[in-house]
């Protein structure tokens, strides 16, 4: 969308998404976006449709190729990324983030974060530092082997034990072995590929728990699997719960990795025999929203977006206090709990909107009722009349066909 363009340069974003799933140009427009000193146009595409080249003089140059198989081409001023980079083999978009990286375009996340999350092993070792420094009663990080190839795979933690392959996440290449035979087994299919795996005790989860973190924005929610260990696959039932002082300090330490990362969840798991929580894991920006909330988080991001354009675009810009500085005790606690009454506030807007609606159709659904009763009650009325005259006359013949007979008789 472009606003005055005559009087304020344009500043393009560029929003790497999947449209089908969730889109942001709709958010953008129902929202003023525009600074003191430029206007923002939004442009909206997957990692499939776009190619780039960059120059080290003249800069970056993209090609997007739109539905209609018509090509544009322009130069993008911030990404916002929302869709996976790095994925299953049709899901490996690396090339073209390197090329955004050399052009050194400004993006949410920053690309540092998003190449760093790339594999499973740089991010275990970030996590480690964390856990490292504020202790395992704060950060209870899971524990994790890793091995480079099949042929150090021999020391394992106690079984049951989780086995992933490589970087991919959503469930794919993960296993859960019960014994060291299993183990072996599986070293020797991986002696056939070039990928590495890591190992971790495998922990009966009463219930998984997401921390979602948008700038400064929080939500958490319980996921309770159906069907199978893996709540991250196939039916889970998923629930909001309320932030906690723990869960915020989680997503608030992890948001300062790799440069930064403006949207990220922390996932853990609540151990069903020892009632206890291990972190499991970080996700980076591309994470998927919940049903619930997405058009809610989708504002978060779009608000988030303009805010670090402004920061970045505009020369009279006041940057805020630091938001990684520290907070005292009570102050943190009143912190969480306003966290928690924003989310309420969110979702009673977002009921209020759907009920208001829902009268806007009961009382639609009402006049027109109202029209069929009065049309039913004309068509019975005519019937009514003519039923009548009907009745009045085959009456009114009977009596005299009655007086007719018996004056024949009387002759």
């Amino acid at each position: 969308r472009k606003h005055d363009m005559s009087t304020k340069p344009v500043k393009r974003l560029l929003i790497i998404t999947d449209p089908e799933n969730e889109s942001y140009v709709d958010s953008f427009k129902e929202a003023e976006t525009s600074a003191d000193e430029f206007t923002i146009e939004v442009i909206e595409a997957p990692w499939s449709a776009l190619s780039l080249v960059s120059y080290s003089d003249s800069g970056l140059v993209v090609s997007h190729v739109k539905k209609d198989q018509t090509n544009r081409m322009f130069k993008p001023d911030f990404l916002l990324v929302r869709t996976i980079s790095y994925g299953l083999p049709s899901q490996d978009h690396r090339n073209l983030v390197y090329g955004f990286q050399h052009a050194n375009i400004p993006c949410i996340n920053s690309l540092e974060s998003i190449v760093a999350t790339f594999e499973r092993a740089p991010v275990y070792g970030a996590l480690k530092e964390i856990r490292n420094r504020l202790g395992r009663e704060k950060f209870p990080l899971i524990d994790q082997y890793y091995y480079p190839n099949h042929s150090e795979m021999m020391i394992t933690p106690q079984y049951p034990l989780v086995v992933k392959v490589g970087h991919v996440h959503a469930g794919y290449g993960k296993l859960m072995m019960n014994n060291h035979q299993d183990f072996l087994d599986f070293a020797s299919v991986m002696a056939l590929h070039g990928d590495y795996c890591t190992a971790e005790p495998f922990i009966k989860g009463a219930f998984d728990l997401r921390i979602q973190k948008i700038g400064n924005h929080y939500r958490s929610f319980k996921r309770t699997s159906a069907s199978t260990w893996k709540t991250n696959t196939g039916g889970s039932i998923l629930e909001d719960v309320p932030v906690t002082e723990t869960h915020k300090l989680w997503a608030d330490e992890c948001s300062k990795l790799f440069g930064g990362m403006d949207i990220l969840a922390v996932d853990a798991i609540h151990c069903e025999d020892t009632d206890k929580e291990y972190i499991l894991e970080v996700n980076d920006t591309s994470i998927g929203l919940s049903p619930t909330h997405q058009l809610e988080d989708i504002v978060v991001v779009r608000n988030l977006v303009v805010q670090r354009m402004k920061e970045i675009f505009s020369n009279d810009y006041v940057a805020k206090v630091n938001e990684s500085e520290t907070i005292s005790s009570p102050y943190r606690k009143l912190e969480t709990e306003l966290i928690n009454i924003e989310n309420s506030k969110m979702e009673v807007e977002q009921s209020l909107k759907k009920a208001t609606r829902r009268v806007a159709y009961l009382e639609e659904s009402n006049k027109e009722l109202r029209r069929e009763n009065y049309n039913f009650m004309r068509r019975g009325f005519g019937f009514g009349i003519f039923s009548g005259l009907g009745l009045s006359a085959v009456f009114t013949a009977a009596f005299l066909a009655f007086k007719w007979r018996h004056k024949f008789i009387g002759l």
